[in-house]
C-alpha cells in the first residue's frame, strides 16, 4: 500500500475493512480525472446516471467534472489503487480521447501489471522527482492503451435514461441560466417530480449538481488565463460574490484533495 501526493498527482493504494474504514466515500464531482482500478471487496460505484457492480480488474475512468460516488461493504475488504492528475500533465490528444471513453471497462485484468508496477516504483526510488516520472510514464501508457479498447461498456452496467437526459441537457446548456423552472418546463415534469427523481437516483439536489458543473467548467477556463469574474458572467453567474462563494467551496484556495473513491 502507498499513498504519494507529489506536485499535480496523488496516487494511492488503498485497503479498508471493517476496522480501518479510511474514507466516506462522499458523493461528489471535482476538477481533475480520476481512475479507479478495483482489486477487490464489495462495491457498486456510481458515475453520473450509470451504476455497476465491480469485479476484480474492472476499471472506473472518471473524467473532472463528472458526479460519483461508492456504495460499500465494508465488511468486506476494499482493496483498489487510485489515480488522481489533471488534464495539464497529458498530451493533448489524449485529453481529448479521455474525455470521450466510458466510465467503465471490464476486460481489464491485464493491466494489473501496470498498476502493481506502482507498488514497486515506491519500494524501489527514493526521490520523488524519479518516482513521479515513472508514475506519469505508466499512467500515460495505461490511458493510451484504454483508448484504444474496442468495447468497455458493459452490457450490465445500469443506466437511467430520465437522468441521462437531464444530464446532457445540464451539459449542453452550462453556458446558460439554468433553474428548476427552466428544466421543468423543457422535461414536461412538475417540479417535486424533477427534484425527487434526480434526488433519489443521484443522491444530490438538481440545483447543486448544476452549480458545481458550471464551476468546474468555469475553473477550467480560469486555468487557460481567464479573470474569475470573466468566467463566472460566462457561466450565467449574475452575482460575483455568490460565484466565489461556490468557487472556494468546491475548487478550495490550495486544499489537498480529499474527495473519496
Amino acid at each position: 500500500m502507498f499513498s504519494f501526493v507529489y506536485k499535480d498527482i496523488d496516487f494511492t493504494h488503498k485497503l479498508d475493512n471493517s476496522t480501518t474504514p479510511s474514507e466516506n466515500f462522499e458523493r461528489h464531482m471535482h476538477y481533475f480525472n480520476e481512475i479507479l482500478y478495483f482489486v477487490k471487496g464489495d462495491v457498486v460505484y456510481h458515475v453520473e446516471s450509470e451504476s455497476r457492480q465491480l469485479q476484480p480488474g474492472n476499471i472506473v475512468l472518471i473524467p473532472s467534472g463528472k458526479y460519483h460516488f461508492a456504495v460499500c461493504n465494508l465488511q468486506v475488504p476494499y482493496e483498489r489503487y487510485v489515480l488522481k492528475f489533471p488534464d495539464t500533465i497529458l498530451p493533448p490528444f489524449l485529453t481529448e480521447r479521455i474525455h470521450k471513453l466510458y466510465s467503465f471497462h471490464t476486460d481489464t485484468m491485464k493491466f494489473f501489471l501496470n498498476f502493481n508496477s506502482l507498488d514497486d516504483y515506491v519500494q524501489q526510488f527514493q526521490d520523488q522527482d524519479e518516482v513521479y516520472a515513472l508514475f506519469l510514464s505508466e499512467l500515460i501508457k495505461l490511458l493510451v492503451l484504454l483508448s484504444k479498447e474496442s468495447s468497455n461498456v458493459p452490457p450490465t452496467t445500469r443506466q437511467n435514461d430520465i437522468i441521462r437526459s437531464i444530464i446532457d441537457y445540464i451539459d449542453s446548456h452550462l453556458q446558460e441560466s439554468i433553474s428548476l423552472e427552466t428544466l421543468c418546463d423543457h422535461f414536461h415534469f412538475s417540479k417535486s417530480y424533477l427534484s425527487n427523481c434526480f434526488k433519489k437516483n443521484m443522491k444530490t439536489p438538481i440545483m447543486q449538481y448544476v452549480r458545481s458543473k458550471k464551476i468546474i467548467a468555469a475553473h477550467h477556463m480560469i486555468l487557460s488565463g481567464v479573470k474569475k469574474t470573466v468566467a463566472a458572467d460566462y457561466f450565467g453567474f449574475d452575482n460575483y460574490s455568490t460565484f466565489y462563494r461556490e468557487y472556494t467551496k468546491i475548487i478550495g484556495i490550495g486544499k489537498k484533495r480529499k474527495e473519496s473513491a
